[in-house]
């Protein structure tokens, strides 16, 4: 029997085999989550792993929302951490 509960490290390892095959792989998210709207869907872009100065791994995960429209309010753009005005 199998389910679709994944470790983080089983997700990732998943992840980044599909995108190199360049699969095209889509999000979405139901709730508001660390700034990523609720109801709207996600393009998988790319992903990345950075080591932090303390030695732990960072996974990170760049998304495009394909249908947020530039004057739909500043909720229609992530803005959270690691975000383009995360300076």
């Amino acid at each position: 029997m199998s389910t679709n509960v994944q470790t983080t490290d089983e997700l990732w390892d998943s992840l980044s085999q599909n995108l190199r095959a360049n699969f095209v792989l889509t999000t979405a998210c139901f709730v508001e989550y660390n700034g990523i709207q609720p109801g709207q869907g996600y393009i998988v872009k790319d992903f990345v792993k950075v080591k932090n100065d303390d030695g732990t791994i960072l996974r990170l995960i760049k998304m495009k929302n394909p249908w947020k429209q530039s004057d739909s309010g500043p909720k229609s753009v992530y803005t959270g951490k690691y975000s383009k005005s995360d300076k």
